[in-house]
């Protein structure tokens, strides 16, 4: 298995309760994708830089920095790679009964070769490897989860246009994909609340396998700041 993971060096589920000692953190509100109009809420930039705050204050280092993330390159070799998981549906599936964008993903894909999906895989991992060096330098790095508020349902919804709706997809969530492609753990914390009662997440991420350090970390700061009373208001 190439994505062999190393065993933990005891249960997850103990991480929490243990100290992170004092971590270098690093925080941005950048958006790592180029090429694709993402306009992230204030509010969820605030909570970013606020957590950023709380942490300081929890006597850790924390810088603004971000990695060398912004690359031309990644929206659409990571569409190519994603949508060649339609690859993995039945040979004899009837395309006409998926959704628009399933569909349009699927139809997509069969027109991609072989050899570009092993150049676009390789390109994406080499870009992985420079994105994951910004870690020699720093433990965490805390960003928005995601660009905007939590939407209505149907927000991305764009049947007559499939590919605006995957678009919608990038422009709400925005930071979520780096850490798919790198592999690296990452987790989201509802450390902020919109003025509707809505929890706004931010998002920690790790080193290669460093999902202890995250737990550390998360516990650390449901203690400082808990969130498990507060309820959504319900109209």
């Amino acid at each position: 298995d190439p994505y062999w993971a190393p065993p933990p060096g005891g249960p997850f589920a103990r991480e929490p309760q243990r100290a992170p000692g004092r971590l270098r953190v690093a925080f941005t509100t950048e958006v790592p994708l180029e090429g694709v109009d993402v306009r992230v809420d204030p509010a969820c930039a605030t909570a970013a830089i606020d957590a950023a705050r709380l942490l300081s204050e929890l006597g850790h280092e924390v810088v603004e920095a971000a990695p060398r993330w912004r690359d031309p390159e990644f929206v659409p070799l990571f569409t190519m790679v994603w949508q060649a998981s339609s690859g993995l549906l039945p040979a004899d599936l009837d395309v006409d009964l998926l959704e628009p964008l399933n569909r349009t993903l699927a139809l997509a894909a069969a027109r991609v070769s072989s050899a570009e999906y092993v150049r676009g895989v390789a390109r994406l991992h080499g870009l992985a490897r420079r994105i994951v060096a910004f870690w020699e330098g720093y433990d965490v790095l805390v960003t928005p989860t995601l660009a905007l508020p939590p939407v209505p349902i149907g927000w991305t919804a764009a049947a007559d246009d499939p590919w605006r709706e995957f678009e919608r997809g990038w422009q709400f969530t925005g930071y979520t994909q780096i850490a798919n492609l790198t592999g690296q753990p990452a987790l989201s914390l509802p450390l902020a609340w919109s003025d509707d009662g809505v929890p706004i997440g931010v998002q920690l991420v790790g080193p290669p396998a460093g999902e202890a350090v995250l737990l550390r970390l998360a516990g650390e700061l449901e203690r400082a700041r808990p969130w498990s009373g507060r309820r959504p208001y319900v109209s």
